[in-house]
């Protein structure tokens, strides 16, 4: 394993050098490189991050670790690390009670530690009970987990949200003032009402959304905020996935409920939740939707002012979306199956009050000049025709469909010989100047269709950014899941190197400080981190890196990365069936 990791090694005494420490074995030297499996690698992560991370930092990455990746012995993990983990945790205390001589014993100290990685769990959908034989918190695990949902949408602070508030409302247009003023007055009256917000890309349905939350909680009022994707919730304040919020079965069908027991404290949750936002909902089957009205008219149908025979109960439900983009995906599914699952064929869709956007706010801001206001305007345009099916397609294949789209020139970049650097060029300009800046990058991302072309966008850029290169290999194994036998020793590590799959990076991932990523897996919905975030470089270890998120609501706050975490760099894959950006993953060193 050494001699396929080790370079220019001239005597056996190189080959078990890491780090310019030799070690008396090779196997101990196997263990420093994070090569073998054991829980080695994650003591070794949270000691290389404690030296750059907070507690509570560490606490988020401990939990991560718990629910992403094998560990075998999570309380001896837990007993090795639990002081840096909590090294910040006392003076927390202290400011909240405003005792400066407050003092905990060791064992105090580490119950509060439990309720720490306990409430995060709990974020998370799970729970210590689950990783045994870490001890859950000496007090009882209901005084834990009582009403944390709840006070988790209570504490946002009203004073920030008026303010936003204020700031938001004043830049709303005539379209979105008279959507915001017709929802407000229904939740007023206290009617409820389920709507729905028609409109394309640009049309501002995340600013009416930011408007109405910001509305809704400096009244100190609960909104749910969910999308139907993970990317999507990265825009909305607080936002969480659908399916993760409503326990929506995977696979629904017509006689479908949600998960939702009637004594949790989710079903309480709902039952105080004043407003309740779902975005991109064209993007769900209608028999999630079903679901969701049923499992809403159980948990609500004892509370005031709401009817089981009401849709959703009787709740404020605004969805929004647009047609013209992603439907529901139907595996192998016709046109007519994807358009049966659709919700404008389910019952809730004719008692939707239809709402429309049709002002495309990209095309009014003030700090874009004329000639590009008019490449924007001509592209939206063409675009929304595409959504309409007004652009007359062509068919490559006799008896196919005529669904090939003839590009304009305009929109093009013709391959010549420096066509590649032309695209690069066009898209970061002045790269190494705004590398770190996290507005340059929001608005910048390279779609490539095949690996070889991320590769080769990513080599390029890498050798324009400054700094030093680190390399990060993948696992030398094939997933035990996925074999009926353990035969997978069997194939020699050179030929796992050279497998490329479809959705998945090649076997090395090469990464500078200031590189852009993308996380290709959901790690924390609660801290922004989703498959679809996009990061930024700013520290690499050994097991950890630490990034800064440039998207959504979280963006400049910096977070940890510990191996096993998929994500891409610059150039991101965008296949056919797939949600874009899903290319690159960052193992750990085995």
């Amino acid at each position: 394993m050494m001699l396929t990791k080790i370079r220019g090694a001239k005597c056996y005494e190189d080959v078990r050098t890491v780090d310019d420490v030799v070690y008396p074995t090779y196997k101990a030297a196997c263990i420093a490189l994070g090569l073998l499996d054991d829980d080695n690698e994650w003591g070794a992560a949270l000691t290389e991050a404690s030296t750059w991370a907070s507690g509570s930092q560490l606490q988020n990455l401990f939990c991560s670790m718990l629910m992403f990746s094998e560990v075998t012995n999570p309380l001896e993990l837990w007993e090795n690390h639990w002081v840096d983990l909590m090294d910040d945790l006392q003076n927390r205390v202290r400011k909240l009670t405003g005792d400066v001589n407050l003092s905990f014993r060791e064992c105090d100290l580490k119950n509060l530690g439990l309720v720490e990685i306990e409430n995060i769990l709990n974020q998370n959908e799970t729970s210590l009970r689950e990783f045994s034989p870490m001890p859950l918190p000496s007090f009882c695990e209901a005084e834990i987990v009582s009403k944390w949902l709840i006070r988790e949408e209570l504490q946002y602070d009203s004073t920030f949200e008026l303010q936003s508030f204020q700031s938001l409302h004043g830049g709303l247009n005539d379209d979105q003032l008279k959507i915001f003023n017709t929802i407000v007055e229904a939740y007023d009256s206290r009617r409820g009402g389920l709507f729905f917000v028609y409109g394309s890309g640009g049309t501002g349905k995340t600013y009416l959304w930011k408007s109405l939350i910001a509305k809704f909680r400096a009244e100190n009022k609960i909104v749910l905020v969910v999308a139907s994707s993970g990317i999507a919730t990265l825009l909305l304040p607080g936002g969480r996935t659908a399916h993760s919020r409503f326990k929506i079965p995977l696979n629904p069908d017509e006689f479908s409920c949600c998960s939702i027991n009637l004594i949790i404290e989710l079903a309480r949750l709902i039952q105080k939740a004043s407003l309740i936002i779902w975005d991109e909902a064209p993007m769900i089957s209608r028999y999630a939707f079903e679901a969701v009205d049923r499992t809403f008219r159980d948990i609500l149908k004892s509370t005031v002012h709401c009817s089981r025979s009401m849709f959703f109960g009787g709740k404020l439900f605004v969805l929004g979306g647009d047609f013209r983009q992603i439907l529901p995906v139907v595996t192998k599914g016709s046109r007519e199956q994807t358009v049966a699952t659709s919700i404008p064929i389910s019952t809730v869709w004719d008692h939707c009050h239809v709402l429309h956007l049709t002002r495309n706010r990209r095309l009014t801001a003030q700090n874009i000049p004329n000639q590009t206001r008019q490449e924007l305007r001509d592209f939206a345009k063409w675009i929304k025709l595409i959504g309409e099916g007004k652009i007359q397609g062509t068919s490559f294949s006799e008896g196919r469909e005529p669904n090939w789209i003839q590009i304009s020139e305009r929109f093009l970049l013709r391959n010549r010989e420096r066509s590649l650097h032309m695209l690069i060029e066009s898209t970061y300009p002045n790269f190494t100047n705004k590398y770190q800046d996290i507005g340059y990058l929001q608005e910048r991302a390279i779609l490539a269709p095949k690996h070889d072309d991320v590769n080769e966008i990513n080599n390029i850029m890498l050798s324009i950014l400054p700094g030093e290169m680190r390399i990060y290999n993948s696992a030398d194994k094939l997933c035990p899941t996925e074999l009926e036998s353990n035969d997978q020793d069997m194939h020699p590590p050179e030929l796992l190197h050279s497998l490329n799959f479809p959705g998945l990076p090649n076997h090395c991932l090469k990464l500078k400080v200031g590189t852009p990523i993308i996380l290709l897996r959901n790690v924390y919905l609660s801290l922004g981190l989703c498959n679809g975030t996009r990061l930024n470089v700013v520290k690499m270890g050994n097991q950890v890196i630490e990034a800064k998120v440039v998207t959504g609501s979280r963006a400049g706050e910096r977070v940890h990365l510990h191996c096993a975490i998929f994500f891409s760099s610059f150039a991101t894959h965008n296949e056919k069936k797939t949600i874009p950006c899903q290319v690159g993953i960052f193992y750990d060193n085995k």
